[in-house]
């Protein structure tokens, strides 16, 4: 069986290098390395035409930046294996990534792994990231909090990539997405309980890396999410149950409380549950405690 590993990169001339050859070196070796240039105004350009002129990579070479979703959608296009995983440019793969997920996907349509987050130099390990339950849970639960998995985790079937992608270039980030389609769509899913790839966190990342809990992140965090779910609301398979669309007009609701508290006194609820109990992170005195909670309060009256 052919794996085909999808490589979207934009300004990662540290990293590419390292990322492509953590491919190279799989122990599996029934593979293609398919890389997209999206446009990228460093090095990173340069080092990818060694790679694709030693036949090491099929590159796909942009002047523009689209973006990373134009970027995967662009690769899936490309590929030709009857598996796909996609990588992160500035990520890296354990040596076992790919066979493991060969030898354990028995008939799920999608497999998925762990990853242990690290700096930047990869000399440290901040913790590693398994989302467990997300295997097992049905689409209204998963509707509850969209606790979606990471797309570098992810091993997809050719059936599976060709009814998810194309991603619609307006969706803010992939991985939820991704995630809600898996679930929507009813795959067979599994999950292997080790992590398997280094995800690394830089000054690159798009959300600012996974460990960076500033309020002001968490603030981008959630304004993101709004555009996605602001986005699918109106899906049949949302408007055809009163459930379902309770759960994510409520969740939209919470998140646009967030987004629009200005930056002075930002909050972010960690759930529904939760956020109608006012148990909220806040890092304002008694004052800004209190202005929140008349915000709050106003904001529901005008909505």
């Amino acid at each position: 069986m052919k794996v085909s590993i999808l490589i979207s990169a934009y300004n990662e001339e540290t990293y590419i290098e390292e990322c492509i050859k953590s491919c190279e070196e799989q122990s599996y070796s029934n593979l293609e390395i398919i890389v997209y240039n999206d446009g990228s105004t460093d090095k990173t350009a340069e080092i990818l035409k060694g790679f694709s002129e030693q036949n090491r990579i099929t590159l796909i070479d942009s002047n523009i930046n689209n973006g990373k979703i134009f970027g995967f959608n662009k690769l899936v296009e490309k590929s030709t294996g009857d598996f796909v995983h996609l990588v992160g440019a500035d990520d890296i793969l354990s040596r076992c990534c790919i066979s493991c997920c060969v030898d354990s996907l028995l008939d799920n349509d999608i497999l998925y792994h762990g990853l242990k987050v690290v700096n930047k130099t990869k000399d440290k390990e901040l913790f590693t990231l398994i989302n467990k339950s997300f295997a097992k849970k049905t689409f209204d639960e998963y509707l509850v909090r969209f606790d979606s998995i990471a797309s570098g985790s992810i091993f997809f079937s050719k059936a599976a990539v060709e009814k998810i992608f194309p991603i619609p270039i307006d969706v803010p980030y992939e991985d939820i997405w991704i995630s809600y389609n898996i679930k929507k769509l009813k795959f067979k899913v599994g999950c292997i309980e080790r992590p398997l790839y280094f995800y690394r966190q830089n000054e690159n990342n798009i959300w600012g890396g996974i460990s960076n809990t500033s309020l002001k992140i968490k603030k981008f965090r959630a304004s993101r999410d709004v555009v996605f779910i602001d986005s699918i609301k109106n899906d049949k398979v949302i408007l055809n149950s009163e459930c379902r669309k309770t759960l994510v007009e409520s969740y939209l609701y919470y998140l646009k409380v967030i987004s629009v508290i200005n930056n002075k006194y930002q909050i972010l609820f960690k759930d529904i549950k939760f956020a109608t109990k006012f148990n909220f992170i806040i890092r304002t005195g008694l004052i800004g405690k209190v202005l929140i909670f008349l915000y709050i309060q106003m904001y529901k009256i005008k909505n």
